[in-house]
């Protein structure tokens, strides 16, 4: 139930950045979700140590640096995306 629950704010999480592309949202909604975990795991009788370690092994939010670098990455691929619809000339995907 807890990871369902997860797994569901992650895949939310995923298309919010997909939507609008800024990662601060896609980080807010994350931790938010998280918490949520945190929160429910608490209600279901875990002590708050266990009920972090779980959303932290669900979770895995990168840490600060790797989210510079997400941010970083998401503006390059927006950038190359942007640039192949605008020209029509090119195909493909960038993953």
């Amino acid at each position: 139930m807890l990871i369902a629950a997860a797994r569901k704010s992650q895949e939310a999480a995923e298309a919010q950045r997909a939507l609008d592309n800024v990662s601060d949202k896609y980080q807010k909604t994350l931790e938010a979700g998280k918490q949520a975990l945190i929160d429910r795991a608490k209600a279901l009788g875990m002590n708050e140590k266990q009920a972090k370690a779980l959303a932290d092994q669900i979770y895995q939010i990168p840490t600060k640096s790797e989210w510079e670098m997400i941010a970083d990455t998401s503006q390059a691929l927006w950038t190359i995306q942007n640039f192949m619809s605008k020209s029509g000339t090119l195909s493909g995907k960038i993953i």
